[in-house]
């Protein structure tokens, strides 16, 4: 794709064009006029190395010359480059155990949404670092992997529930095996590499002394906040109606209690260390001081730039053919002044002194603004630099990216919807994953599946959009679902008043019937009774066996 980053000076071209024209023209109003009054051989005899055709070729040299330099000046860009940029920091997986005992309330407001409150911020901290997020009960899946997009880490912790993970219970062993697994399969660094383990110690699995040695042998590192009380608290149960409680089979209120001694023996047989959570401080800061002492590795990723500026070879072209026609045509030396100038400022240009092919001050500045975690100061910086850059989408884009910082919604849209005008295609690739972004922070999963869908038509290469769409359209499921079972249980609620009222109704007929009339409708009770049971016999197993089967499979013991 090819554009020009100063198309402002368009006019400079059109009065090259219009000067060339002229110069042409008066060429030959001047050849006529002089052979009109001389022959070309008196002339020769006259002026020794004055040529009539040297003379035309110099004149459309110059009109050549001075055509490109305003195509340099209005700075043509095509092409793209891929430079690795690499930054040093640590590997940290985050296990967030979403089991439904992290409902407990004896860390306010929930063990489960205090802890992701203060994930958000410990992953707002960070600089240089790849964080990944795994989310587990009884079983694990990996929520976001290893990335330096901390936007799209801290979004998707803020939509994960205790319905995140379809098979309830804890299962440390799930999580740590995914977490080596994500270790080993990612960019390796020569980082460290840790796993950050935030429950309430409540393991119904057990069995995961292997994974603990596999971790110890591969150098991971596994830190763990402890959330919840030793006296404990009930669990909740959001499956019924009003404030309840988990029952166990016994019927007895399911209370939960901060396990230590498993989160204990896990850090410790790694090298990690272990941190008890209260009201007060769940413990992140002095996890920030862990991660600090850490070695840091060489993590390096690859950014693309793209339309980069090619004046340069404007301004080759230009010197090469000024130096031809100055050393090979032969010329009145009052014409030489004027070629060296252009050849100077030809130089100068390819040099990258023209003021207007420089970098935008203010755009540097504010980038510089933004990657300090000043965003309102840059966003005047890019402001500033928006007067005079009026089409330069990375300028929009950039300024989205500051005003989502600053958690100005609207307007990032709309910024990003400006930054689409002139953008190549990976630019547009990650202009549509922040829309997506911006979508799924207010909840409109339809149009963020439509963005994560538009960034991968541009860039199929681009990971980041894959996974967030793959997220996306579980959660719609999960949503999906518990709208089917709010509908569900909305019908059951009707029903049972209406089995109430047909009872009601039924009471008070029979109340009104006649003894004999009671005897026939007990003789009908007993018949159906009757044939319900040689249905049975006919079959080779009661069907009472198949619905014990069926709900024996289907329920873990704990589901909390």
């Amino acid at each position: 794709m090819f554009r020009f980053g100063e198309p402002k000076y368009l006019i400079l071209l059109v009065l090259s064009l219009m000067l060339s024209f002229y110069l042409i023209k008066n060429f030959y109003r001047y050849k006529t006029k002089v052979f009109s009054i001389f022959s070309e051989e008196i002339l020769q005899r006259v002026t020794r190395n004055y040529s009539i055709d040297n003379l035309f070729k110099y004149i459309i040299i110059s009109a050549i010359v001075l055509i490109l330099l305003s195509i340099g000046i209005m700075s043509p860009q095509f092409g793209s480059k891929v430079v690795d940029v690499k930054k040093r920091g640590v590997d940290i997986i985050i296990a967030l155990d979403v089991s439904r005992s992290m409902l407990a309330q004896d860390i306010v407001p929930s063990r489960l949404e205090r802890a992701k409150l203060e994930l958000g911020n410990l992953i707002s901290l960070l600089k240089g670092d790849r964080v990944g997020v795994i989310l587990f009960a009884g079983q694990a899946f990996m929520q976001v992997p290893l990335t330096t997009d901390y936007d799209a880490a801290r979004l998707f912790l803020r939509n994960v529930g205790v319905d995140s993970v379809p098979v309830q219970g804890t299962n440390f062993k799930s999580a740590l095996s995914l977490a080596r697994d994500m270790f080993i399969n990612s960019q390796q660094t020569s980082g460290a590499r840790v796993v950050l383990v935030l429950s309430d110690g409540e393991d119904h699995e057990g069995n995961y002394e292997q994974i603990i040695d596999d971790l110890r042998n591969n150098g991971i590192k596994v830190y763990a906040i402890g959330l919840g009380t030793l006296t404990g608290e009930p669990v909740p149960d959001n499956t019924e109606e009003g404030r309840t409680y988990k029952k166990d089979k016994a019927g007895q209120v399911v209370v939960s209690r901060l396990n230590e001694g498993v989160l204990k023996k896990i850090t410790s047989s790694t090298g990690g260390v272990y941190i008890q959570g209260n009201n007060k401080e769940l413990g992140i800061p002095m996890i920030l001081e862990e991660l600090k002492g850490l070695k840091k590795g060489e993590i390096s990723s690859k950014e693309v730039y793209n339309y980069l500026d090619r004046y340069w070879i404007i301004a080759l072209i230009s010197a090469v053919l000024l130096i031809y026609a100055y050393f090979v045509l032969p010329l009145l030396r009052n014409r030489r002044g004027a070629t060296i100038s252009l050849i100077l400022f030809s130089f100068l240009l390819l040099s990258g002194f023209s003021p207007f092919l420089r970098e935008n001050p203010d755009v540097k500045e504010g980038n510089e603004l933004y990657q300090e975690g000043k965003f309102k100061e840059s966003l005047e910086k890019y402001d500033k630099a928006g007067k005079s850059l009026t089409r330069e989408p990375l300028l929009h884009y950039n300024k989205a990216n500051a005003l989502i910082k600053d958690k100005k919604y609207n307007e990032a849209y709309d910024e990003l919807k400006k930054s689409l005008v002139g953008a190549d295609d990976r630019l547009k690739s990650k202009i549509y994953y922040n829309m997506g972004n911006l979508f799924l922070e207010q909840q409109k999963y339809n149009e963020a599946i439509d963005s994560y869908i538009r960034s991968i038509q541009h860039n199929r290469e681009f990971i980041e959009p894959k996974h967030n769409l793959e997220m996306v359209l579980r959660m719609m499921k999960e949503q999906e679902k518990q709208n089917q079972q709010n509908k569900d249980n909305d019908k059951k609620e009707e029903k049972q008043k209406e089995d109430k009222k047909q009872e009601a109704n039924k009471q008070e007929k029979e109340n009104k019937e006649t003894p004999e009339e009671k005897k026939e409708r007990m003789d009908i009770s007993q018949a159906e009774q009757l044939l319900d049971s040689l249905k049975e016999k006919e079959t080779d197993q009661p069907f009472s066996k198949f619905l014990i089967k069926e709900f024996s499979n289907a329920n873990v013991e704990k589901d909390w």
